[in-house]
């Protein structure tokens, strides 16, 4: 179940301090190391930082947590590439698309902050 931290780093990153919301994430993980929700958020906010070691780690452990769901391993894929691991991101991205497969266009994807599986397929260019 989501917790009240990655909504409030949610909130803090929109307002412009990413820092400050990596750190409440990571007091989040600490507390709650298998929040998927959080961890996934921080791969994507550590990527985005340049953390590529980090959010790696971290999205690795949300797609290990949460083998079955699709936002987790999209999320891998993502922080791969941008860490210039392309050969991976590309296995992960195949890996979201198969998990995809299976959904219907409006189930919803756990731990992506409200998108749908229609929603995820347009932005893998698998509409």
């Amino acid at each position: 179940a989501p917790r009240a931290g990655a909504p409030l780093a949610a909130r803090i990153a929109a307002s412009g301090r990413p820092r400050v919301a990596l750190s409440i994430l990571q007091g989040e993980l600490e507390l709650h190391p298998e929040d998927v929700d959080a961890l996934v958020f921080y791969a994507l906010l550590a990527s985005e930082l340049g953390d590529d070691a980090a959010a790696i780690a971290a999205a690795r452990r949300a797609a290990y947590l949460a083998p079955s769901t699709p936002y987790p391993t999209f999320v891998m894929g993502v922080v791969l590439a941008r860490a210039g691991r392309t050969e991976a991101a590309e296995r992960r991205t195949a890996a979201a698309r198969s998990l995809l497969a299976e959904l219907e266009a409006d189930a919803p994807l756990p731990h992506s902050d409200g998108l749908v599986a229609a929603q995820l397929r347009v932005i893998l260019g698998a509409a």
